[in-house]
């Protein structure tokens, strides 16, 4: 049993292993659970904060960066998963 697993993870996809392949899905979906956290956390701490000020130019600011910020940990798992994989 434990060979067949073996042997299915030495599969070859484009040129790469299968376990390769997964780790990299792996990798990139955990930088979506960070992103996740990170939104929940520190962007909704900041937005607290943010709604404690008199001005509305701080509102504004975060609310133009808070999606740039979240597709940062898209790019680097994208950029990371593509380094596992190394695409030949």
């Amino acid at each position: 049993m434990q060979e067949n697993f073996l042997h299915i993870l030495n599969y070859t996809f484009l040129n790469t292993p299968v376990y390769k392949i997964g780790i990299a899905f792996l990798i990139f979906f955990l930088f979506l659970f960070a992103r996740k956290l990170f939104s929940k956390f520190v962007i909704g701490s900041l937005k607290i904060a943010v709604k404690k000020t008199k001005t509305e130019f701080d509102d504004l600011v975060l609310e133009a960066i808070q999606k740039p910020l979240g597709f940062v940990f898209v790019i680097i798992g994208i950029y990371i998963s593509s380094l596992v994989v190394s695409l030949n």
